[in-house]
């Protein structure tokens, strides 16, 4: 790249990643409805960095980690921008290097399933980084596959927000697209039901949102990796 287009490149991350923020605090300000003080979300925060420091991503991300509201938002209003942007930034890096992967974002429909992805945070930088290079595909259907059905409504307000505002490339994007969103509870540690099966076999993309660092061992690891390899066409 030259200088100029490292320069725009830097700029738009910049542009990109300040929308994150707004956004995701457009969204604990919804969800939570005063029901829960500045002090609370704090505490919230403080906790799962002291569970990601002190027990490691496995422990850090169990459901029983987030007992209160206040644990929920802290962890969403901490982690969603980050995770926006990193996934952002890894889906261009993807898109620009990788020419099978390139082309084929631009069928006329994509089926997109997260595993682990929560609030549906990294979907977003999904988005910004789809418009950003100007994918040609016509509609997307998404699936997020997490085992906290607490995430389900922060991503329901997150779409809305999206689709009603002006949060940079996300909003365009999905503004602009047929996409539809559906969230399942699920748990790669059991078999689960045919659904969510069902998905991964005819997802386009699987984002795995490192999901293997999060599991307690390698046997587990061992695992899931199996069935990605055996069921995932794209995964990330």
């Amino acid at each position: 790249m030259e200088v100029q287009e490292i320069a725009d490149d830097r700029n738009a991350t910049r542009r990109e990643e300040q929308f994150f923020l707004e956004l995701f605090q457009r969204v604990l300000i919804l969800i939570n409805r005063s029901r829960v003080s500045s002090d609370d979300i704090s505490d919230g925060i403080e906790k799962i960095i002291a569970h990601f420091r002190e027990r490691g991503p496995a422990d850090a991300c169990a459901v029983n980690n987030f007992l209160t509201l206040g644990d929920l938002l802290g962890y969403f209003y901490w982690s969603s921008p980050l995770s926006a942007g990193v996934t952002r930034n890894k889906m261009l890096v993807a898109i620009r290097n990788c020419e099978e992967f390139r082309s084929s974002l631009h069928r006329p429909l994509l089926k997109v399933v997260s595993v682990g992805g929560g609030t549906g945070s990294d979907i977003v930088g999904l988005y910004s980084a789809l418009y950003e290079e100007e994918c040609a595909f016509q509609s997307m259907d998404i699936t997020l596959m997490d085992n906290n059905r607490e995430w389900e409504p922060f991503h329901q307000v997150v779409e809305t927000c999206l689709r009603q505002n002006d949060f940079g490339n996300a909003s365009r994007l999905i503004n602009i697209k047929r996409i539809t969103s559906s969230f399942i509870y699920a748990d790669l540690r059991n078999k689960g039901p045919a659904e969510w099966r069902l998905n991964l076999r005819l997802a386009d993309i699987v984002w795995m949102k490192g999901v293997r660092s999060i599991l307690r061992d390698d046997s587990e690891r061992y695992m899931i990796t199996a069935v990605s390899t055996e069921n995932f066409s794209n995964y990330i």
